[in-house]
């Protein structure tokens, strides 16, 4: 992805939603969170970070392309 299509996704609204269904995705892990064992721990925290990261996506593209 190039910058100029980076700075497009992160202004549509398109994208807007999909950061609304990632933050429904987020909250699910997190209330997970309150009832796991502590060997699903670990995995449940990764799955967090990662939807937190894909979220940053289109400015990831920015900055390293900046």
């Amino acid at each position: 992805m190039n910058i100029e299509k980076a700075k497009e996704i992160s202004s549509s609204s398109n994208w807007a939603e999909i950061l609304v269904e990632l933050d429904s995705w987020i909250r699910e892990q997190e209330s997970k969170l309150r009832t796991c064992v502590p060997e699903d721990l670990s995995r449940i925290q990764g799955n967090i970070q990662l939807l937190e990261r894909v979220k940053q996506l289109p400015q990831v593209v920015i900055d390293r392309e900046e």
